[in-house]
């Protein structure tokens, strides 16, 4: 047995086979877990690697939003990368119009800011 599994208390072994079940269901991954840009950097190898619908990208994209809206400190590469390889994951031509628009505004604020290394 993994050894980080033995430490774990009852209710934290429910919550980590909880989470590990949540693959299964991609955009119900999202949804429950993922509420902030540091929920988006933590989990950031699964959603990487999650199928994507429109949902799930809607709500990367509008948690990605606030942040900048609100001037919120994030790490916007890490960010980009999940939302870029979810993204590339769904037929563009099932994404709804209020999720487009989401990712062009994140488009803009990037592509017109000053800064080098995320321009």
């Amino acid at each position: 047995m993994d050894p980080y599994l033995e430490r774990l208390s009852l209710e934290q072994a429910i919550e980590y086979l909880d989470r590990h079940l949540l693959t299964f269901q991609p955009e119900e991954y999202v949804l429950r877990l993922i509420h902030t840009v540091r929920d988006i950097y933590e989990h950031r190898s699964v959603l990487k690697a999650l199928e994507s619908t429109d949902r799930s990208v809607s709500r990367i994209a509008e948690i990605i939003l606030v942040a900048l809206t609100n001037r919120q400190r994030m790490r916007r590469m890490e960010c980009l990368e999940v939302l870029r390889s979810l993204t590339k994951r769904v037929d563009p031509t099932f994404l709804q119009k209020e999720t487009i628009d989401k990712l062009f505004r994140i488009y803009q604020s990037f592509i017109f800011h000053p800064n080098e290394a995320v321009g």
